[in-house]
């Protein structure tokens, strides 16, 4: 045996104690809860932005073809006094 100031013939013991965490289960639970909640809604506003984008080429287009029609509205008009000046 070793010599031992102290006048003990065993070594110290050390004691740990282990305790369970309470509110781990809970913090789990919320940051599941919200990120379903995340992902619920982007999928939710992945709709929305799609026929936002619909409507504005529905627009685009409707202006073009309004355009369209007064370039055509103004063609004949030209043409026709072409043909009243002969």
């Amino acid at each position: 045996m070793r010599y031992d100031p102290t006048g003990q013939s065993d070594p110290p013991v050390h004691i740990s104690t282990v305790r369970a965490s309470k509110g781990s289960g809970i913090v789990f639970f919320l940051v599941s809860l919200s990120l379903v909640l995340a992902i619920a809604f982007f999928y939710m506003t992945k709709e929305v932005r799609e026929d936002n984008r619909a409507d504005a080429m529905v627009q685009a287009v409707a202006a073009v073809g309004d355009q369209a029609a007064h370039i055509g509205e103004s063609a004949r008009k030209a043409g026709n006094r072409l043909l009243d000046k002969d």
